[in-house]
Parts: structure tokens; sequence; C-alpha cells
């Protein structure tokens, strides 16, 4: 058994069920397992997990990724190790990362990722991003930026926010300032993106030097972990999107691509002839073939030769107007070129307000296209949740071959639990709006 001081634990006492779950924890990073650990609420998951793995990070020259997509767990993260800092002989040092998006000091509002990612690009390689600028000439350190790192590096741990507001007082690109600060942490706290999205995970891996086998991985809130990679690999394009992009085409003057974008149009709206006819308000959807769509476009332009004149309308329409539907037509363009297994392509009708409009999706339907590989590679790693149940499951759909699975008791009482029933509501899915939301008048728990 574990004790509070060799694990350097963060609180002066250890609470009911937590002990399990750290041996738990420990005899899985010992063996190079991925433990899939269903705790309850209040049980303290994340000092639990974080103690251990900063025990085996110092003993093994491991580096520690924890992952979360809530953004109050990262102050919790945060907090916990600057507790663990107090008992260690030597602080370990950690770096708080949220989206590059969302650190960014431009005016990126209304942005979305891959909208973002490349209009973040494109200002970077022409040398219009000022905030990069003052960081980074020719990727090396501009002499400012690394006496701002000097004074940042006398902190421990630093959150996100800090980060952020002192970056800014600078005109510093926090993001690179961060990835500077990262160099030498032993821990990083970021968005599942950081691991599990390929695009992300290249970028940080290859500038920070890691590899996956000196990797330990602690996800939080980990039953959400496999709709979020789904969503990472989906793409869509809608009739809206076109209309949209051939007004940006007219507008900038890329009058070539309105035919093109025109016929897309047309082919998908040919291909929306749905085989059952629907009920009042319900819209309907049906499996499309690559071919189906692809083929047809290319009896009127070369596919690749296509995607390439929208990337280069786009990128000139960036600096305009930072963001560009046709880029977004390129991105799913390309994607759609992707493999069949573990994804589906789905034509579907969503209805509006004044006229429905028409969605080509390609779908993935398999996580572990992504997280098996991860899950294989890293050194040991820890899935956490207080609904993460069945384990099973989860393993499963994962494709997580060396798992260990355990599911832990509540630590309180179960006279403490307010269950409350509101007949009024229904969990049908086409009945979700405002009308089905709670009652007003509907007691809350804090009352």
């Amino acid at each position: 058994m574990l004790s509070l001081t060799s694990i350097h634990f963060p609180h002066s006492r250890i609470r009911e069920g937590q002990e399990q779950l750290i041996n738990d924890i420990d005899a899985a990073f010992t063996d190079g397992k991925i433990l899939l650990a269903h705790a309850p609420t209040g049980m303290g998951k994340t000092a639990a997990a974080l103690s251990v793995a900063v025990k085996h990070a110092l003993e093994k020259k491991k580096r520690i990724f924890f992952l979360t997509n809530r953004h109050t767990q990262h102050r919790l993260a945060v907090d916990t190790l600057k507790l663990i800092n107090q008992k260690l002989p030597e602080p370990i040092t950690g770096i708080d990362l949220i989206g590059k998006r969302w650190m960014c000091s431009q005016d990126v509002a209304g942005l979305l990722s891959g909208e973002f990612n490349e209009y973040c690009k494109t200002v970077v390689e022409k040398g219009e991003c000022e905030f990069y600028n003052r960081v980074r000439s020719k990727n090396s350190l501009m002499v400012e930026a690394k006496a701002f790192l000097e004074q940042l590096q006398r902190q421990s741990v630093i959150h996100n926010e800090e980060l952020m507001e002192r970056s800014k007082e600078k005109s510093m690109c926090s993001y690179e300032i961060a990835l500077a600060l990262a160099k030498k942490a032993t821990i990083f706290i970021g968005d599942y993106n950081y691991v599990f999205n390929s695009f992300v995970q290249n970028n940080l891996f290859q500038k920070l030097e890691i590899k996956w086998e000196d990797i330990i991985v602690i996800v939080d809130e980990g039953h959400n972990l496999p709709g979020r990679i789904t969503d990472m690999l989906s793409n869509e394009l809608t009739t809206i999107t076109l209309k949209n992009g051939i007004q940006e085409a007219k507008k900038y003057g890329y009058g070539g691509v309105i035919n093109w974008l025109q016929e897309i149009h047309h082919i998908i709206t040919s291909l929306a002839t749905f085989p059952v006819s629907r009920e009042k308000g319900e819209a309907q959807e049906k499996l499309v073939a690559r071919e189906e769509f692809q083929a047809p476009i290319c009896r009127t332009v070369d596919y690749e030769e296509l995607i390439n004149e929208l990337e280069i309308a786009a990128d000139e329409i960036r600096k305009k107007q930072h963001k560009s539907y046709l880029g977004g037509i390129a991105s799913f363009l390309g994607a759609w070129k992707g493999d069949d297994k573990g994804y589906a392509r789905i034509l579907s009708e969503r209805l509006g307000k004044y006229e429905a409009a028409y969605v080509l999706s390609y779908s993935c339907l398999d996580p572990s296209i992504v997280s098996r590989d991860i899950f294989q590679q890293v050194h040991a790693g820890v899935i956490m949740s207080g609904t993460l149940k069945p384990t099973f499951m989860y393993k499963d759909i994962l494709g997580i071959e060396r798992g260990v699975e355990q599911e832990y008791a509540s630590p309180f009482p179960p006279e403490n639990k307010l269950s409350v029933i509101i007949p009024e509501t229904t969990t049908k899915y086409t009945l979700r709006n405002d009308v089905s939301a709670l009652p007003r008048n509907a007691a809350s728990c804090h009352d």
C-alpha cells in the first residue's frame, strides 16, 4: 500500500475508497497498463491520479499529459500540482494549455477550429502576425521573449488565464510562449486535442521532441473521449455553405470557381431523394457512396485541381476577413477522399425556419481508428470518470488492448443523495426543444 509521503499526496488524509483507486493506478502504471476507472464524483480522482503519476514520472523520467475537456478542471489540476510541489524536495514544472484558438490575441471570434488553423498558418507564414513576430523570428526566440520566459519559469506551474494575461501585456503570442515553456515541463494540462487530434498532436510532439513511450496519460471525464474523437474525425458540407461560398467567390472576384460550386450544389440536391415519406417536422437521411458524389464532380473538373483552386482563393480571402467558406468546402472535399472503414457517408435533410438545407456528412463512427494506437504506444495511463460505465464498453470502443477495468463505490452515505423526478419531462429525441426543458418552477437541488 502506498503512503501519503511516498506519493507526495497533496492533502492531509486519503478519503475512504480513494486509497484503492490510488493503489490501482500505481499498479497500472507499474505494469504499463491502461486503467479504466469508474469512480463517483467526490472521490478525489484528480489528486489520486496526479500524485501517483508524479511519482512514476520522477522515477522513470516520463512526462504526464493530464487531459480534460472542461476548463474548470484546468484550475483544479493546476492547484493540485502546486500542493504536490510543496511536498517535493525540488518542484516539477507544468504548463496549462487550452486550444490554440482560445489563446490567440487576434480578433478570431466566430472562427471554427479548422478555419482558425488555416488563418493562423497563413498570417504566420506571411509574417503578418505581430504577436507571433514578438516571440519568434525564423523559429528562433526573440530577445524580449527569452527574458519574459525567464520570468515565467520562476513559477513551477502556471494557469492558462494568467499566462494569457501576462502575454497580452507584452503583446506576445501566449500559445508560442506556452510551447516554449513546455519544452522543459514534466506535466501538460490540456484538452483531448493535444493527444488525440493528429494535426495538433504532430505539431506539438515535433516541437517538444516527445516520444509516445515517454508519456503517462490521464484522461479526465473519460466518458466524453469517444465522442470527441469521432467529432474531430468528421466533416460536413451543407447547401447553405455552398451558397455562401458562391457569394464569397463573387464578392472577391473568384468567378472561376462559381460554376464548380453550383455544380456541387446541384449534385447534392439531385442526391436528396429519400425513399421513405416523413412525418411532419421529421428530417430524413440516407447513406451515400463515395463515388455517387465524387464521380459527377470529376466529370466537370479534376477533383484535385478543384481543391487546390479553392484553397488558393481561401488563403487570399482570409487576409481580408479571416474566415473563408471556400476553405471549408476545400477541407470537406479533401476529407471525402478518406477511407470507408469506420466511417459513414450520410446525406441528410436539416429543417430550417424558411427552407430545408441538405447536409453531406463524412462521419467517423469508430474512435479506435485513432485511440487504439495511442493507448498501445504510451507508457501507461488512466481513463477516469464518474460515469464510465460499463467500463468494458469504453475499453472496446477505444480499442484498448492492455486495459484494466475497475469500479468504485461512492464514498458518501446513501442518505445524502437527493433524487428528484419530474414526470412532465421527456427524453424523446424528436421532442427536444425549449418546451421540453425543466419547468420554470422546478425546485433546484440547491434550494
